[in-house]
């Protein structure tokens, strides 16, 4: 597809059907479409000049809006990480839930906070849990 060619049909030929243009410039009516209505609202802020219309990549950064791209999520601070999850009792939730409470939005979810501390740390068993307290006095014993 030739954007200069596009441009000149869409603005010479405001008669034809955006079918028709697309036929004429090897694109589909879709594209003749959101070309129209970004040529309409350019048009509406500042005139295409005849040095815009002659460059191709000057008309297409006018035209085309960057894409959005998303804020990156906050760092995990592994010195702290490795700390907290080398003491006695505590579960990959709760070092999560450390990150989360001292790192600013946005932060990591949980299972994606796991998948990078099991890969950082090398470790190979799924959990880091807390043992489970058993009382010796009563003469019940789990095992």
């Amino acid at each position: 597809m030739n954007l200069l060619q596009l441009i000149s049909f869409i603005l010479n030929n405001p008669e034809l059907s955006n079918v028709r243009i697309g036929r004429l410039c090897r694109a589909s009516s879709r594209t003749v479409c959101r070309y129209r209505r970004r040529v309409a609202q350019a048009t509406a802020v500042e005139p295409l000049s005849e040095l815009d219309l002659s460059d191709e990549q000057r008309l297409r950064r006018r035209l085309n809006q960057p894409r959005y791209t998303p804020p990156t999520k906050t760092a995990i601070d592994w010195v702290e990480t490795e700390k907290m999850l080398s003491q006695p009792n505590v579960t990959l939730r709760d070092a999560w839930e450390n990150y989360r409470a001292s790192q600013p939005r946005p932060h990591l979810s949980c299972s994606r906070f796991r998948r990078k501390v099991r890969a950082r740390l090398g470790r190979t068993e799924t959990r880091w849990t807390r043992k489970p307290e058993v009382d010796l006095s009563s003469g019940n014993s789990p095992l």
